[in-house]
């Protein structure tokens, strides 16, 4: 619950609600074992914290895994430096 309170005054710091904030919120509660009436009565009632939508923001570890295996670095031995200025 305290991990949770201090994202929503990160979140709220601005004054402004992002939609990257919001699924970090979403993000959060999906992680919780807390029922959601114990949050709505510590935080009050939040419309996109409670939509019981909110696992359809986390994006899955196994969409980027071929990231990995994609990347290629670049070559630099074909790098010149002017070192005359």
């Amino acid at each position: 619950m305290l991990v949770l309170e201090v994202a929503f005054r990160m979140v709220n710091a601005d004054e402004k609600l992002d939609e990257n904030e919001i699924k970090f919120i979403r993000y959060l509660r999906s992680k919780l074992n807390v029922h959601d009436r114990i949050i709505q009565d510590r935080f009050g009632f939040i419309d996109y914290l409670f939509d019981n939508d909110y696992s359809k923001d986390i994006v899955k570890k196994n969409l980027h895994d071929d990231l990995i295996y994609n990347f290629e670095i670049p070559n630099f031995n074909d790098l010149q430096i002017n070192l005359r200025d």
